[in-house]
């Protein structure tokens, strides 16, 4: 009788020059039966020998490997021998259940499925949060996975380790060339996805918490007063374009809203008081948690509405806009103004300081205008509880990351204290 053998394969060997770690399966097929589960183990296909079913001489990790292969055959053989010696057939997932539990190994979805979890993981978070913060989320398993093939490695539940958070940091910063700031934003979705694994039971390592999000202080560009104002009174004639966006960014400044809330606004939602002000009644949206703000129109902001009008009062307020394109023409509007203050702004690059610096007109984005908004009520003695009443802020220190210096007042009372 032939002597019974366990068979090895690749779970995805579509692509025999793949860089990119696939799982390492098991076949034991007796009595026309088949046991097919995961060896625990992982490997590029390139690094893969089609014809023995093993891992090629060259493997770094060949040696390591066999053994580990001959060891998990053996466990087969004797969780097999073990049942037919008692003259038993037993079923597949018999047959599994009786190798886990002798070895404590875990089942294949516990230990790779690190990428097919991370697909219902998106799915959720789709139902959560905004388009935007989705992309960081989908950015990040395209740069795991590039990460994967320049190491020739699998990424796995149970290799994310402080081993790990260093190379791929180190990924981050040398091949990809991303500022800290930006790595920290990517570790941060990295530390959601994995607690969403834990509390759905996909894995039981809890070093991930212990991660470093490390973040420099922004350079917190903004207009100043005097900036907003030549910003408002500034002559379009004959620009209708540029009239349209400089409008539509001082309404931004004016009420201190993000820029999809601006294009969301519908003239139903402009409500006056019984003293005759009017104000934005707004369901901000963010996460799944719906905030309701009311924000009063200072005359400024009432005198670029009524420059606009509708019959309608479902029709929005102002004309559609892709934000990439919105950002484009501030820059032009921008330099236009005479908005071109030198600004300097320093970050780093693992432990690489990087400056940058240039007029402010080439900074300005529709986010320019929340911090303009914070930056003016703040310095003109609003409240921080007001501020945030008006832009939404849940904590100071959310607030604080838009919040500029007051240069002004800072040289003032330090001429105040320090001249003789």
């Amino acid at each position: 009788m032939k002597e019974k053998v366990v068979s090895y394969f690749l779970k995805d060997s579509t692509n025999d020059k793949s860089k990119a770690g696939t799982l390492i399966l098991a076949s034991f097929s007796y009595f026309g039966k088949r046991l097919k589960m995961t060896t625990g183990l992982s490997i590029a296909p390139n690094n893969w020998d089609k014809k023995t079913k093993l891992p090629k001489k060259s493997f770094m990790n060949y040696m390591e490997y066999k053994a580990e292969l001959g060891n998990f055959e053996r466990v087969v053989l004797e969780s097999y021998k073990f049942h037919i010696d008692k003259g038993i057939i037993p079923e597949p997932q018999t047959l599994k259940a009786h190798i886990l539990g002798k070895r404590n190994l875990r089942h294949e979805s516990e230990i790779l499925d690190f990428k097919e979890r991370y697909q219902d993981f998106l799915e959720e978070k789709g139902l959560e949060v905004k388009e935007l913060t989705l992309k960081k989320y989908k950015t990040l398993i395209f740069l795991i996975t590039e990460f994967e093939k320049k190491h020739n490695l699998s990424v796995r539940f149970d290799t994310v380790d402080t081993n790990f958070e260093k190379r791929f940091k180190n990924f981050l910063t040398g091949t990809r060339k991303q500022l800290t700031d930006t790595v920290s934003k990517y570790m941060e979705c990295l530390k959601v996805y994995l607690d969403w694994a834990l509390k759905k039971e996909y894995h039981n390592t809890t070093v991930f918490k212990g991660f470093k999000i490390l973040k420099t202080k922004p350079k917190v560009v903004y207009l100043t007063y005097d900036e907003l104002v030549k910003l408002l009174d500034l002559d379009l004639e004959g620009n209708e374009r540029l009239a349209k966006v400089r409008d539509m960014f001082c309404f931004q400044c004016l009420t201190g809203q993000r820029f999809s809330d601006l294009m969301s606004l519908r003239w139903n939602e402009l409500l006056n008081k019984e003293s005759g002000e009017l104000e934005w009644h707004l369901f901000q949206q963010k996460g799944n948690k719906p905030r309701k703000l009311e924000i009063l129109i200072t005359p400024d902001a009432v005198k670029i509405l009524s420059r606009y009008s509708s019959t309608y009062k479902k029709d929005f307020v102002f004309d559609r806009i892709s934000n990439q394109k919105f950002n484009l023409y501030l820059k032009e509007l921008g330099q236009l103004a005479g908005i071109d203050e030198d600004v300097v702004d320093r970050r780093y690059c693992g432990k690489e300081a990087v400056s940058k610096s240039g007029p402010k007109y080439k900074r300005i984005t529709s986010h320019t205008a929340r911090r303009t908004y914070v930056t003016i009520s703040h310095q003109r003695g609003m409240d921080e509880k007001a501020i945030m009443d008006t832009t939404g802020h849940e904590d100071l220190r959310t607030l604080h990351r838009y919040l500029g210096s007051n240069k002004e007042r800072t040289h003032a009372q330090m001429n105040s204290a320090w001249t003789r």
